[in-house]
């Protein structure tokens, strides 16, 4: 098993949280403030597990090192390519990304709410709406990922996020 039922619940309800805040509710909807701050506590539940697990879901078994990823896309579309089981370079770098942009919708959102005093209403509301398009960018990157992997690897990884396994 490379992801763990917790894992994929925080996956899924992560991707149920953005799209209701892209795209159903509005900002300024009580809906949309709660949401934001369900985002906030799946990422505080996510890096929980991240630094205590010995799983494929451990935050040490990101493969980050600068050359794994320059090797990752030097060899992508070549017979030496690596095959990842759990998170490949490329991926870990773009989901710590993510994660850093939830948070920053997260933290903008509530000052928003409760302390625009601080920093003014427009300022926050530019971070805020860039940090949530940069989301939107990652979420194509993560698709075309989920294509490419599908594609050189002849596999339906995509499917580890709902079974759990990833077949190779």
């Amino acid at each position: 098993m490379v992801w763990n039922l917790k894992i994929r619940l925080l996956h899924w309800l992560m991707v149920a949280f953005i799209v209701i805040n892209l795209f159903i509710f509005d900002e300024g909807d009580l809906v949309h403030y709660w949401v934001g701050y369900g985002s906030l506590v799946i990422i505080l539940l996510r890096s929980i597990i991240g630094f205590r697990s010995h799983s494929f879901a451990a935050f040490k078994k990101f493969p980050l090192q600068p050359l794994e990823l320059f090797n990752f896309f030097k060899y992508l579309f070549t017979r030496n390519r690596k095959n990842y089981i759990g998170h490949n370079p490329a991926a870990s770098y773009a989901y710590i990304i993510f994660w850093v942009l939830v948070v920053v919708l997260g933290i903008t959102g509530v000052l928003l709410v409760h302390a625009e005093v601080f920093f003014g209403d427009q300022f926050l509301e530019t971070v805020h709406e860039i940090s949530a398009d940069v989301i939107i960018v990652f979420i194509v990157i993560h698709f075309t990922g989920i294509i490419l992997d599908s594609i050189l690897h002849k596999r339906k990884a995509w499917m580890s996020m709902i079974t759990g396994n990833k077949s190779q």
